[in-house]
């Protein structure tokens, strides 16, 4: 067995989790396993959520996979393939159809049914849904990563913005400068570099500041998104490019603007006092201020319609009651035998309204699946069904409405009652 390092942690704590012995009792029996190894987490982020690893040649669930040569079933073994460097990916997968043909083909014939496998590369498991929906982990939307893309790039626009209208403005206080600096030689290549060079140090300066405040708020930014970033993250090097390649960027497009409008003055009428020149400044400050606020109206906008679709989402009628429900969860035969006592005891106290017995519960994924067809029919064209095995009182205690027909009775069998 291996253990991630938080469970490892849990379990053991300080000591030395290798060699030890952990006694597992679950559906498939006890069974005690051996300390082999420990992942530490911090590593890198993984599309795998497990806190441990059993070998496939242990006893129970692992014995049942093993002995469970079903092509029809065991649809819900991931099979993960590493292949030799420079392989031809769509050669390979135009290989799999011959592959399951010579192994499969006959219990599949049999159950009048058909199956396709497919690869798909491991980094795309998080943007992408696999071969007709299925999926080892729920993807995101690439759409919602590039819409937060965008919105970042908004953000550092609208600040570029900033940054112009106020070195423009500011420009009569400078202007003296650039007067001087022209008078004692200096040429206007010279004071593009200069202000482009300002520029580019109050860009590094900003990074400088944000990084210290990330390592400080970013316990408070888990807490909030509820998600669990840790800074091991600093170490990958394309980071540090990808800040280095912001700073030059934001650099060069907030600072250009100022550089070339103030290194454009004339020496002798800014030493006379007069300020102009002949690039006319207030059109374009006018314009980028409404450029800024039209950004600035965009993202509200945005965050109004994203708060407002929130709001309807925790507010939609899920086709359940949620409210006022106690879940119990029985891992093993011993707990599950008791299931009944525990009922009849809860069902005497006076704050329980009804009891229900079921293998899953609302909103859990349910790992169980068949396809369903009309007598006469066949598997090929059959609806793949997820389902759940509940008793007559799991429909009135999660307040699910039947659009038809009768609920379950007690004792209801056989091939007319489910």
């Amino acid at each position: 067995m291996v253990l991630l390092k938080p469970t490892a942690d849990k379990l053991f704590g300080s000591t030395n989790p290798m060699g030890k012995i952990i006694t597992i009792n679950n559906g498939y029996g006890k069974h005690d396993f051996t300390v082999s190894g420990v992942v530490d987490e911090s590593l890198g982020k993984s599309n795998i959520h497990a806190g441990l690893f059993m070998s496939i040649n242990s006893n129970g669930i692992g014995n049942f996979i093993r002995n469970n040569q079903s092509w029809a079933g065991n649809n819900f073994v991931i099979s993960y393939v590493k292949l030799q460097p420079h392989t031809n990916v769509a050669d390979l997968e135009k290989k799999l159809p011959g592959f399951l043909n010579k192994y499969g083909a006959q219990q599949l014939k049999d159950l009048g049914m058909t199956k396709e496998l497919h690869l798909q590369p491991i980094a795309s498991v998080h943007t992408t849904t696999g071969f007709k929906g299925i999926e080892m982990v729920k993807p995101i939307s690439s759409s919602f990563l590039y819409f937060l893309i965008l919105i970042g790039i908004l953000i550092q626009v609208i600040a570029c913005i900033n940054f112009m209208n106020l070195s423009t403005a500011r420009a009569s206080k400078r202007a003296k400068e650039v007067g001087v600096r022209k008078v004692i030689g200096a040429g206007r290549k010279d004071l593009v570099k200069q202000f482009l060079s300002e520029s580019l140090l109050l860009s590094l300066l900003g990074v400088l500041i944000a990084l210290p405040l990330l390592v400080l708020l970013l316990p408070y930014l888990n807490q909030i998104t509820h998600a669990d970033i840790s800074l091991s993250f600093l170490a990958d090097y394309r980071l540090w490019l990808m800040l280095a390649s912001l700073i030059i960027v934001t650099g060069f497009v907030a600072g250009s603007y100022p550089a070339f409008y103030l290194s454009a003055f004339t020496a002798i009428k800014v030493i006379k006092g007069n300020f102009t020149n002949h690039i006319s400044a207030t059109g374009i400050r006018r314009s980028l201020v409404v450029f800024q606020f039209v950004l600035s109206i965009v993202l509200i906008s945005g965050i109004i319609i994203i708060y407002s679709q929130l709001n309807y989402i925790k507010g939609k009628d899920l086709g359940f009651e949620k409210e006022q429900k106690l879940v119990f969860s029985f891992h093993n035969d011993d707990s599950r035998d008791k299931i009944p006592a525990i009922m009849n005891d809860m069902q005497q106290l006076p704050e329980v309204k009804t009891i229900s017995r079921t293998n899953n519960s609302p909103g859990n994924p349910v790992l169980f699946d068949m396809h369903l067809f009309l007598a006469g029919g066949n598997i090929a064209t059959a609806p793949d069904a997820s389902m759940i095995a509940a008793d007559e009182h799991f429909l009135k205690t999660t307040g699910i409405k039947l659009a038809n027909g009768r609920d379950f009775q007690a004792f209801d069998s056989g091939k007319n009652n489910h």
